[in-house]
C-alpha cells in the first residue's frame, strides 16, 4: 500500500467516524474547564475593580501581570501558567522547544501536571474507542459500541503508555541531559563559538527524530494491540518495533506526511488568529470559535495519524482485522 492510499483512508476514517471527534471534544473541553475555572476566578479577584481592567481589556498591562505573578505561588496555583504569548501559534512553537530541550515539565504548577496525567489516562481510554471504531470496518458509530472498545483496550493501551514515558524519560533525562553536558565541556574549551552551537543542533534533531521513531512505533503497539486481541504488552511493542523496521522507508513517509498536513492546519490557524486581532464583543466571539476549530482539527489529525497507520499496517500485513472475530490469525 502507498502511503498516499493509506493517508488518503486515514482521512476517511477520520472524517466518516465525526461522532468520536465530537466525544473526545468533550472530554477535552471538560479538562480544559477544569483548568480554566480557577485561573479565570484568580484574575477576576486580582483585576476586577482596579484601572488595570480597561487596560488589559483593550491591550496588555505588563506591570499588573508582573505583580500578578509575583503574587502567586508558583508550585500550587495553575494562575501561574498564564503568559501573553498563549495565543496564536506562539504556545505551539514554545512547546516543541520545550520538547526539542526536554524542559516540558519546567516551571509547571503541580495542579497542571496532576491534570495533564489525568488528560493522558482519558486519551489512552478514547484511543482505544477511536481504534476499536476504526478496525471494524462496516461498524457504525454508536455510543455503546464506542466505549465498549475503550474499555477492552484500556489495559494494554495503558501499559504502551507507560513504556512510552519510560522511553521518552530516557532519551530526555538520561541520553538529553549527557548530551547537554557535552556541549558545554566543548563550549568550555572551543576555540569558536560555532563548534558548541552545532554540537547543541546536531544533539537536538537527533533527539527529535529518536523521539519521533518511538512516538511512531507506540502508535502502532496500539494499534497491533487491538488488532491482535490476545496479544501480550512486550510481544505488540516488539512486533511494532520490526514492523516499523522492516518497513522503515513508508512507515516514516505516512508519520511525516501527516505531520506536513497538522503543520499546514496550524499555519492556517496563526494566520487566521493574527487576522482577527482586536478586543471588541464580537471579534472575541470569532477568536473563541476559531480556537474550538482549531481544537477540533487537532483531533481530527490525530485520529488520521491512527487512521492512516492502521490502514498501512493492514494492507502491508494483508490480513481483514475485525474486533468480531475473536479466532484471527496471530501475525
Amino acid at each position: 500500500m502507498s502511503i498516499i492510499t493509506a493517508l488518503r483512508k486515514g482521512i476517511g476514517l477520520a472524517s466518516r467516524h465525526w461522532r468520536a471527534l465530537l466525544v473526545v471534544y468533550v472530554f477535552n473541553l471538560a479538562l480544559a474547564g477544569a483548568a480554566a475555572v480557577p485561573v479565570f476566578r484568580a484574575i477576576d479577584a486580582e483585576l476586577s475593580h482596579t484601572e488595570s481592567a480597561e487596560q488589559m481589556a483593550e491591550g496588555f498591562d505588563w506591570l499588573w501581570f508582573e505583580e500578578f505573578r509575583a503574587s502567586r505561588n508558583p508550585g500550587e496555583e495553575l494562575s501561574v501558567s498564564l503568559a501573553p504569548w498563549q495565543q496564536g501559534l506562539a504556545p505551539l512553537i514554545v512547546n516543541f522547544e520545550r520538547y526539542v530541550r526536554g524542559s516540558l515539565r519546567r516551571d509547571l504548577p503541580s495542579p497542571l501536571i496532576w491534570l495533564g496525567i489525568l488528560y493522558l489516562l482519558i486519551t489512552t481510554f478514547l484511543t482505544g474507542g477511536i481504534l476499536g471504531l476504526f478496525a471494524e470496518e462496516d461498524v457504525r458509530f454508536s455510543l455503546r459500541f464506542f466505549f465498549d472498545r475503550a474499555g477492552r483496550y484500556f489495559i494494554i493501551l495503558l501499559g504502551i503508555l507507560v513504556v512510552a514515558t519510560l522511553a521518552y524519560w530516557l532519551l530526555w533525562d538520561v541520553i538529553g541531559t549527557a548530551w547537554r553536558g557535552l556541549v558545554a565541556n566543548v563550549r568550555g574549551e572551543a576555540t569558536t563559538e560555532w563548534t558548541p552551537v552545532l554540537l547543541d543542533w546536531l544533539g537536538a534533531l537527533i533527539l527529535v527524530i529518536a523521539a519521533f521513531f518511538i512516538h511512531m512505533v507506540m502508535d502502532y503497539a496500539r494499534i497491533a494491540g487491538v488488532a491482535w486481541e490476545k496479544l501480550g504488552l512486550f510481544p505488540a511493542l516488539l512486533g511494532s518495533a520490526g514492523f516499523c523496521l522492516h518497513n522503515l522507508g513508508k512507515a516514516l513517509g505516512l508519520f511525516y506526511l501527516t505531520t506536513l498536513l497538522a503543520a499546514l492546519i496550524a499555519l492556517a490557524y496563526g494566520l487566521l488568529v493574527r487576522l482577527g486581532g482586536g478586543a471588541s464583543t464580537g471579534q472575541l466571539i470569532v477568536m473563541a470559535l476559531v480556537q474550538q476549530g482549531f481544537i477540533l482539527a487537532s483531533i481530527w489529525i490525530r485520529m488520521v495519524y491512527l487512521g492512516g497507520q492502521l490502514s498501512f499496517y493492514k494492507g502491508v500485513l494483508s490480513v481483514p482485522i475485525s474486533v468480531r472475530n475473536p479466532e484471527k490469525p496471530r501475525p
